[in-house]
């Protein structure tokens, strides 16, 4: 048990530094809106380059800290049916870890197929259909690196809820 808690502190610790980073990007996206608004209405000169690198950092703060989200609670779910659930404590952690089992699964998926193409389109050299051209790599390496946070939350937390139904845990 003490490899779990060890391992589990790296976790939460890697989760909390991508919700940073994706507080960061959404910083500097909000930068460069204000840069091209500077430049296009004050000096009617916009920028050929801001839009795709704000498309670029709204993705990668929404995937880099959808883990961050998950390990806080702030994911959608169905409060309703949780609420009902929440006196059947053993029925309710029983649903949760199926649903988390099936997450993980999806959330494998996701993230094979990302790292797929990623290096299907780095092997390519495919590139966006933007003006400047980017390479493709760099959405889906967000795709992927997103992926693979919120497949450790959901594994953290299939853990907690069987160490929960094991009785050995908060559950």
């Amino acid at each position: 048990m003490r490899f779990w808690s060890k391992l589990d502190r790296i976790l939460i610790k890697i989760l909390n530094k991508s919700a940073f980073i994706g507080g960061f990007f959404i910083f500097a996206t909000a930068v460069l809106v204000s840069y091209e608004v500077l430049m296009r209405y004050v000096f009617a000169s916009p920028s050929l380059w801001t839009f795709d690198v704000t498309i670029f950092l709204i993705l990668y703060s929404a995937y880099i800290g959808s883990g961050y989200n998950l390990k806080e609670g702030k994911h959608v779910s169905v409060e309703f049916l949780v609420e009902r659930l929440a006196k059947y404590k053993r029925f309710s952690l029983a649903l949760g870890a199926l649903t988390n089992l099936v997450g993980i699964v999806f959330w494998i998926i996701v993230s094979w197929k990302a790292f797929e193409e990623g290096i299907m389109a780095y092997r390519l050299s495919e590139v966006t259909l933007s003006y400047l051209r980017f390479p493709l790599t760099i959405p889906l390496l967000a795709v992927f690196l997103g992926s693979l946070l919120i497949l450790v939350q959901t594994l953290r937390e299939l853990v907690r809820q069987v160490a929960g139904l094991a009785g050995r845990g908060p559950g």
